[in-house]
């Protein structure tokens, strides 16, 4: 039985380790700083009035310009974002951070 114990709290320790290490993220694209002409992804979310939070439509169901690039590497949707029904689309519109226009 002792030796059950001893198992859980060795498996206890590794578990803190781990979530520690997990915890720990060097930049992310929420806390990314930007060098000269690297590339700016914008996105696009819902659209709707202020006053009714419940109508809303997807960006590109209206009719605004897609811009010409068609992927990017990815994006990572949050759990809160999940919840508040944020429907972020690329917008295909090549930008540059400091670049020419």
């Amino acid at each position: 039985m002792r030796s059950c114990y001893r198992t859980v709290g060795w498996w206890y320790v590794v578990a803190v380790a781990a979530s520690l290490m997990v915890t720990y993220v060097a930049a992310d694209e929420h806390n990314h700083m930007y060098e000269d002409h690297e590339e700016v992804v914008l996105w696009m979310n819902t659209v709707g009035p202020y006053h009714n939070r419940q109508e809303t439509y997807a960006y590109f169901s209206l009719p605004f310009c897609v811009g010409a690039k068609q992927s990017i590497n990815h994006y990572h949707e949050t759990m809160s974002e999940a919840l508040q029904g944020v429907e972020l689309e690329f917008s295909g519109y090549d930008i540059d951070f400091k670049g020419k226009r």
